[in-house]
């Protein structure tokens, strides 16, 4: 019984870490490209070149909780004409971001970010949400006037430095879920092996009583012997 208990469990926490561990990093809830319809509801709409892009390693601002991190790129255009919105400068820098590394499994299902993020010297339509261009293709070709030619693979080199970008599924290796199966997973064994102590230390106190009980029916036998031998006439 206890057996089949042991590898009961253990099915149960493979599957609980195939479910944690594996899945997340094949499956991402991302967001579908927005139409061209859906892109011009934008507060803002720029046409420009891209001057400069910066990266830095950043709190994610998509999942806020702790050990949640993004690649923030930050992308400086030079703007040529507005074409929606008040925005009275020269040069803007907008703030992209693609996933670095997420804390948990459902965490991980979040947006991965912009894509695609042209490479220096493109010229460029910007569809802006605030500061950052909508997600997740709110930077197109200027050539890009219908649904076909907005989505991502609308021929748009990425830069070589967003391109070369790591991320890993997770911050620390494993999901954080993972730590309350290790944790139940250590108290069944704990008590599994508990249990398997007690058993067993009742079998030997059986197998002691046993014992116990043979050599005292051997040595009242030896006793009755030798007190019949004993009442013998000699």
């Amino acid at each position: 019984m206890i057996d089949y208990l042991v590898r009961q469990k253990v099915w149960m926490s493979l599957l609980g870490f195939v479910w944690l561990f594996v899945i997340p990093t094949l499956i991402r809830a991302d967001v579908p490209p927005k139409s061209f319809a859906q892109l011009n509801e934008a507060e803002t709409i720029i046409v420009g070149t891209v001057q400069k892009i910066r990266i830095e390693p950043e709190r994610s601002l998509v999942e806020r909780g702790f050990g949640n991190y993004d690649w923030a790129i930050y992308v400086q255009i030079s703007i040529e004409a507005i074409e929606k919105g008040n925005l009275d400068a020269s040069e803007i820098e907008i703030r992209c971001f693609r996933v670095k590394s997420r804390r948990s499994a459902t965490e991980s299902l979040s947006v991965t970010g912009h894509r695609p993020i042209p490479q220096v010297g493109t010229k460029v339509r910007v569809y802006l949400d605030g500061a950052e261009p909508v997600l997740p293709n709110g930077i197109t070709l200027t050539t890009a006037i219908d649904d076909a030619s907005v989505g991502f693979d609308h021929g748009a080199v990425e830069a070589v430095e967003v391109s070369k970008l790591k991320s890993r599924a997770f911050t620390y290796f494993l999901p954080i879920e993972t730590m309350g199966l290790l944790v139940v997973g250590l108290l069944i064994g704990t008590g599994i092996v508990g249990l398997r102590r007690i058993q067993s230390a009742k079998s030997k106190s059986r197998e002691t009583g046993s014992a116990v009980a043979k050599f005292g029916h051997m040595f009242s036998s030896e006793i009755s012997k030798f007190s019949s031998d004993e009442d013998v006439p000699r």
